[in-house]
């Protein structure tokens, strides 16, 4: 049988990288779902708990999930290594995790060249819209300007677009639904997440009535899984 049977075409080149850079061993971790293992097959992977559908923790499945942790388990299991699953709260955490050696590899982070000084990533998994979202009722908001207090999330990339925004004030939150919940209550005048994220949390929650896209995405974030550069 092909070593890549039952991958998607797309998710070949990414296997391949993969394969050749999960060369780790297992790392004291700081929240997993196996408390000890000191097999040489193991692998600590970090997600973020709180970003579905990309990676979550799943507390009916006790897990990690999502599209993420679905093609991570995948090529694990073509190599014959054991994932272990450390949760992280924050973009930031994600990337200290793996910095400090505390995980092996991010299993789904966005590319930068601020991270990339740090970190190796694999090919793209895939990429990510990041938007600005209004108040619905706030018709006179039509991109940044001086004088907007802007949210995002805590280690996002688009911290440091934001911050060479002219005039504008960003506030950084642990999450998605922190984030949006400031929004609505007035705290901040927008808040610049994954579209597709922030959707998806404002459906479940019955409040997508309540936001507004305004204009295009202001970043197209390429995502991969990361190690550390030095990562014997």
């Amino acid at each position: 049988m092909h070593l890549f049977c039952g991958l998607s075409r797309k998710a070949y080149p990414l296997a391949i990288v993969v394969l050749l850079i999960l060369s780790f061993r297992g790392s004291a971790a700081f929240a997993a779902d196996v408390a000890e293992d000191n097999s040489p097959h193991v692998v600590w992977v970090v997600v973020l708990n709180n970003s579905p559908p990309l990676q979550y923790y799943d507390p009916v499945a006790k897990k990690a999930a999502g599209f993420a942790v679905d093609i991570f388990d995948e090529v694990a299991r073509l190599k014959g290594l054991v994932p272990v699953y450390l949760y992280a709260d924050t973009w930031s955490q994600v990337v200290d995790a793996v910095v400090s050696g505390r995980a092996d590899v991010a299993a789904s982070l966005g590319v930068s060249p601020e991270r990339s000084k740090l970190l190796a990533f694999t090919d793209e998994i895939h990429s990510t819209s990041l938007s600005l979202f209004v108040r619905a009722r706030d018709t006179g908001i039509e991109g940044l300007r001086p004088g907007l207090k802007i949210g995002t999330t805590e280690g996002s990339i688009v911290v440091a677009t934001l911050s060479k925004s002219p005039g504008v004030e960003v506030e950084e939150y642990r999450s998605i639904p922190d984030g949006v919940f400031a929004l609505l209550a007035g705290r901040v005048d927008g808040f610049v997440a994954g579209e597709n994220l922030v959707m998806k949390e404002a459906r479940a929650a019955r409040i997508e009535d309540r936001l507004r896209i305004v204009g295009e995405p202001l970043l197209n974030i390429k995502r991969g899984m990361a190690v550390r550069l030095d990562n014997p």
